[in-house]
């Protein structure tokens, strides 16, 4: 009888459901590092938003919440205790598109927002009701600004978690 040789036996990959359990404590570091990084984010972008235009001030707030964040994340969210070049030119490469994206959403919608509530606020302008209250509370400058930074935090935090679980943070696992 022919000798065998043994072999070790391939990994079997990993169920989906148990990835997902495993990812759930990220999540919870994420949303935490997010929610710190988001009130770095507000507080500068109105700090600087009193000498800057508003594109300027949101790209300034953005990067000052991204070093934060990148600590938090890299150390707390996906325990990544070493460093390396690839590792923060990734994060970097992450962060500098999803600024990007950050400052294109929030000047967007301050520009469709500003027209849209205005045109809004003369019609109901007059008319009482809970509708009228929200449109009223959403025209002021603030009201939109807030709205805008949301909806470009909201984008932004899509992206870079994704990018972050699947890209900057897997890069020493793939290798």
């Amino acid at each position: 009888m022919p000798h065998s040789i043994p072999t070790t036996p391939s990994p079997q990959p990993m169920n989906p459901w148990v990835r997902l359990l495993q990812t759930v404590p990220q999540v919870r570091g994420f949303i935490l590092a997010g929610l710190i990084g988001t009130l770095i984010d507000y507080g500068f972008y109105h700090l600087y938003d009193n000498w800057l235009t508003p594109l300027l001030s949101k790209g300034f707030s953005f990067s000052s919440a991204t070093v934060f964040v990148y600590l938090m994340n890299k150390f707390l969210t996906f325990k990544q205790p070493l460093h390396s070049k690839r590792e923060i030119s990734a994060f970097f490469a992450l962060y500098t598109l999803s600024m990007l994206v950050n400052t294109c959403v929030n000047s967007l919608c301050l520009q469709w927002l500003t027209a849209g509530v205005h045109h809004y606020w003369l019609i109901m302008n007059g008319h009482q009701g809970v509708m009228a209250s929200l449109v009223g509370v959403l025209a002021s400058s603030s009201g939109i600004k807030l709205v805008a930074f949301i909806l470009a935090t909201s984008t932004s935090t899509v992206i870079n978690f994704f990018g972050q679980k699947f890209w900057v943070f897997e890069l020493k696992k793939s290798k």
